[in-house]
């Protein structure tokens, strides 16, 4: 959870990876999805991507009245497994919650299939 308590960024293994064969697409993530939260309203779909591989994508509301929430939600299958990122806001703080999520997703991009960071050089003319 942010120290503000304006959102709270999570990533958890949700299974297995899934077999090469089948492969895990936003059909499949739209099903865990409703499981989970049967009340949500997706408003976007878009991809998300760790350690060069790539999975669905999707913004969502759900719950009722003061209890609404907004929520970035991918599912991306690594050696690890199925892994869930997430970040849960209200509404009006998911823009801003989102530079904190993607900063905890850069740590994944830069990272090989074993775990070694691999720095991405920055331009010294920015």
């Amino acid at each position: 959870m942010k120290g503000d308590g304006s959102c709270l960024i999570s990533v958890r293994v949700i299974g297995p990876k899934p077999a090469s064969d089948k492969p895990f697409d936003a059909e499949a993530a739209r099903i865990l999805l409703n499981a989970e939260h049967p009340d949500a309203t997706i408003t976007s779909e878009l991809g998300m991507f760790a350690e060069g591989v790539g999975g669905p994508a999707f913004e969502m509301n759900w719950g009722v009245g003061v209890l609404t929430r907004a929520s970035r939600v991918g599912f991306i299958p690594l050696r690890a497994g199925l892994l869930e990122f997430r970040v849960d806001s209200s509404p009006k703080n998911l823009g801003a919650s989102l530079g904190d999520f993607n900063y905890v997703m850069l740590t994944f991009r830069a990272s090989d299939e074993n775990g070694k960071l691999a720095a991405t050089p920055l331009s010294d003319n920015i």
